[in-house]
């Protein structure tokens, strides 16, 4: 077992990460134009310890919670959304595979307490094919969406898999894979949010032991038999639906509070025929509602954070009516950030329409992270409608919050 960084406390990961934002935001074209988070970025990342906040103390982790953890990707995500992004994904994944049987965990970090895994999590049967054998599963199909790939060691690969008995349907699995043992298709082509490098996995008959391999549900509900290993992990008895509203809404927040730096630094400077644009009053209430807009959504996910973390060190279920209020918080902080973004995009007038130009990639960054199913309004907003209305009952809500 290799040590991580010494133990850092709250107050620490955070300060690291703001700290980082100035030199990411410095990297964010390159990071756009590569379609890649550079090396530089991602090593410094990984030298503050911010990769083990969500990784028991076991494997040199910090064990801590959803509020560091958000507030993390949320000042990465301000210097660069691609890089925030990944570090949102890849810190979920650390947490998932502290639910995995030991030899697992051991597998993963004994030798290389650095090691993360990115991740394609949805189990489509008609892209991926499982097989039983002796010992294991064998696995074949295509992954797409895997981002943070580009720096990861190991996949998590969702698929269906068969029944020990060979009766009954196939249910969703988590298969735990090395990145070495799959190919890699070089298809992220996209809108924004380039630099995720989110590209596609092909798997080719590639073995997988039992030990890597987990029903969705035993993750999602936090059953996974390696919990026990890290009594003093708080949010290892969370289920996953009281954290999935944040993997996402967290870097979406990030980015409109980045948009408002970059807006305020453009606009001190940038001329028009009429005068300076900052003394424009359409311009200051533009600013100024952007940012509004910015810190209410900041100011949200703190709370719903801080109230999952009450949750889960009393060990308590978290009440439905709190699961359709986060779910509903997360894709309304993604509404809130995209108002914020398109407003100041279009008050920097014509210099916005260039590719190279931040704000633009802003724009880009946002649409693309509201594609996310957990960031659609709409079904989110209905159901929390359903259930304050009486329409629908918990019972018949709790599957799709997950």
């Amino acid at each position: 077992m290799t040590p991580g960084p010494r133990e850092l406390g709250s107050d620490d990961v955070i300060a690291a990460a703001r700290a980082l934002a100035p030199a990411l935001k410095e990297r964010a074209a390159e990071t756009d134009r590569t379609r890649r988070v550079p090396d530089a970025s991602f090593d410094a990342i990984q030298d503050a310890g911010l990769f083990h906040t969500l990784k028991p103390r076991r494997y040199g982790g910090f064990e801590l919670g959803l509020y560091e953890y958000t507030q993390i990707g949320m000042e990465l995500s301000r210097g660069c959304a691609s890089t925030g992004w990944i570090y949102s994904v890849l810190s979920e994944h650390c947490w998932f595979i502290s639910m995995y049987p030991a030899e697992a965990q051991e597998e993963v970090w004994g030798e290389n307490s650095h090691a993360v895994a990115a991740g394609s999590l949805a189990a489509n049967p008609a892209k991926s094919q499982v097989a039983r054998v002796s010992g294991g599963y064998r696995i074949s199909g295509r992954f797409g969406f895997a981002s943070g790939s580009d720096h990861a060691q190991w996949l998590l690969l969702g698929a269906m898999v068969p029944p020990h008995s060979g009766d009954g349907p196939a249910e969703p699995h988590l298969l735990l894979v090395r990145k070495s043992e799959l190919e890699m298709i070089d298809d992220w082509f996209v809108l924004g949010l380039r630099g995720t490098g989110s590209n596609t996995y092909v798997a080719s008959d590639v073995f997988v032991p039992a030990h890597r391999v987990m029903k969705r549900t035993d993750l999602y509900e936090a059953r996974g038999e390696g919990i026990a290993l890290h009594p003093a992990f708080d949010l290892l008895r969370a289920p996953r639906s009281q954290v999935a509203p944040f993997v996402n809404s967290a870097p979406t927040i990030g980015m409109a509070l980045g948009a408002v730096d970059t807006f305020e630094d453009v606009a001190r400077d940038l001329r028009r025929k009429s005068g300076r644009v900052a003394q424009s009053e359409a311009v200051k209430l533009a600013l100024a509602e952007s940012a509004a807009e910015a810190d209410a959504a900041r100011y949200m996910m703190e709370t719903d954070t801080r109230a999952v973390m009450r949750h889960a060190r009393d060990a308590e279920p978290i009440p439905v009516e709190l699961q359709v209020r986060l779910t509903r918080d997360a894709a309304y902080v993604g509404r809130l950030a995209r108002q914020c973004i398109d407003r100041l995009h279009g008050a920097v007038g014509a210099s916005g329409i260039f590719d190279t130009h931040p704000l633009q990639r802003a724009m880009r960054d946002v649409h693309t992270a509201l594609a996310q199913a957990s960031m659609h309004w709409e079904s989110r907003a209905q159901a929390y409608a359903d259930l304050s209305l009486g329409i629908k009952n918990s019972d018949e809500l709790t599957g799709a919050l997950a």
